[in-house]
């Protein structure tokens, strides 16, 4: 079970964003890398409320038959 990874990115246009990051393994067997923004943060002051924010992903990327997560 992998719980991701959880950091703020500045924009050049607009507020800092929570950023999720995560990987899979790949159809050849190596890492796929993934990302998701989840939101600005001002929603989310702290890492610990955007953690929370993540919990669904965090479980569908657990999830032991999923396929890839498609990226937006």
């Amino acid at each position: 079970m992998q719980l991701g990874s959880l950091a703020t990115r500045s924009r050049l246009d607009g507020p800092d964003v929570w950023q999720f990051r995560w990987s899979e393994k790949g159809p050849a067997g190596g890492r796929v890398y993934r990302k998701r923004v989840i939101e600005t943060i001002q929603p989310y002051p702290n890492a610990e409320e955007a953690r929370s924010a993540v919990h669904s992903l965090i479980t569908e990327v657990n999830w032991p038959t999923h396929g890839p997560i498609q990226s937006r």
